[in-house]
């Protein structure tokens, strides 16, 4: 692409916020992808996402930018953790990289916590992938960050490595949210062991719980736990491989009645959802699942109970809570095989315009929150962008409301860092 042609290409999502721009289509900063927005205790805002040349380069790190004018402008990225020059030039390149952060904040004290994935030095799948739940805080709305903590630990599954020294593979995509007991969550994909194919690899939907983050000072002395129970996550059948779970980046919203709805991604054509009436501990599809023993405690997301199936290929599709009781969903809305599609993994075709469709709570056995008419609201137009050709104009978007303005956070074609505001899409 030009560099006439690329100046252009910021405008096409129709943003009504720039949080970056990379200095070029192509270079050190080139890569931008999983935003997470914050308003700060202090009122002001705070983003942080995963930056590299390409994703899975050597030099991807954890970066974080804040505004003070509610974004107008926006401070230079700071590079809060990756590996040093020397690592990525030395004989263990692309080892000890930072990636997929989420923001915790502490209403009492206001303090903020950034938790991340960090590489220590050693790989089981890829080097994004594995490693531990690393994270540091700030005391001053997020001007500085204090010394890395790494001894949180993340319980294992039956797909782990079964070295227990050696890493668990995981992502945690989407910011952090707040169970019906007051606990602050997020929600974990974790991969099995050995592969760097993420696909092609066993995949479950896990959580983890940071049970007195909220009132323990001392952050040596913060305990996480790992739900659910048992030695397996949430799972969904691989359509073409027997025996394979593919469940991956869920996000989860607490309901009015007290339960936890979370919606994934599968290679199934459409989205899977589950319920929880414990804060995480069980999860089930039916209000009745939870008297019985099934492994797959899952059900594919419908607009209702007797509507169609909402349809997405493989890719990141976030619920978000705007109101009580009200939901939107941002999702690709075609099963994957659109035309010219040559199987759901085929990004560079099936991911090109975002839809977002609002959601309500229902009471009942069934599927908890009904969705009505979805409706356009990006498009990148198929215009290639990047290392690898991008064309989704929406990628691991997060949400958050400062006064009567809903925004969402969003990385262009994993490229540009942009904001758009839900109001006009909202019910």
């Amino acid at each position: 692409m030009d560099a006439a042609a690329y100046a252009q290409e910021i405008a096409r999502t129709r943003p009504d916020c720039v949080v970056y721009r990379p200095r070029a289509e192509f270079g050190p900063d080139a890569e931008n992808q999983q935003i997470i927005g914050l308003v700060t205790p202090g009122g002001h805002w705070l983003m942080t996402w995963t930056q590299a040349t390409h994703e899975n380069n050597p030099d991807q790190g954890v970066v974080v930018s804040r505004s003070e004018d509610r974004g107008r402008t926006w401070s230079a990225p700071q590079r809060i953790d990756g590996a040093t020059p020397a690592q990525q030039a030395g004989p263990e390149r692309g080892k000890y990289q930072a990636s997929w952060a989420f923001f915790i904040t502490v209403p009492a004290t206001g303090r903020i916590y950034l938790f991340y994935n960090k590489n220590t030095g050693v790989t089981d799948a890829r080097d994004d992938t594995t490693g531990v739940l690393r994270f540091r805080f700030s005391e001053d709305d997020g001007r500085t960050w204090s010394a890395p903590y790494d001894h949180l630990r993340i319980r294992r599954g039956t797909i782990d490595h079964p070295d227990p020294a050696m890493p668990v593979n995981f992502v945690t995509c989407f910011q952090s949210f707040v169970a019906p007991d007051g606990v602050p969550m997020a929600s974990l994909t974790r991969w099995g062991s050995g592969s760097p194919h993420l696909l092609n690899v066993n995949s479950e939907v896990w959580f983890l719980r940071f049970e007195n983050i909220l009132t323990e000072r001392d952050p040596a002395k913060l305990v996480m736990t790992t739900w659910p129970e048992g030695g397996t996550g949430l799972q969904v059948p691989h359509p073409l491989r027997m025996n394979q779970s593919l469940a991956q980046e869920a996000m989860t919203v607490p309901l009015p009645d007290g339960r936890l709805f979370t919606v994934m991604r599968t290679l199934q054509g459409c989205l899977f959802w589950s319920q929880s009436r414990d804060h995480g501990r069980n999860w089930a599809s039916h209000w009745t699942d939870y008297d019985e023993t099934s492994p797959l405690p899952v059900f594919p997301l419908r607009y209702s109970d007797d509507g169609p199936l909402v349809h997405s290929p493989i890719v990141c599709c976030p619920i978000f809570a705007y109101a009580p009781g009200k939901y939107c969903l941002i999702y690709y809305n075609n099963d994957g095989y659109i035309p010219g599609a040559r199987h759901p993994t085929d990004y560079q075709v099936n991911r090109r315009d975002v839809w977002i469709v609002c959601g309500r709570y229902q009471d009942g056995p069934g599927q908890p929150v009904v969705f009505g008419e979805p409706q356009r609201f990006a498009t990148a137009e198929a215009v290639k962008l990047g290392h690898y050709g991008r064309i989704e104009p929406v990628c691991y978007p997060s949400y958050f409301r400062d006064g009567e303005d809903h925004w969402l956070w969003y990385s262009d074609r994993k490229h540009f860092v942009l904001g758009k505001k839900l109001n006009p899409y909202l019910e």
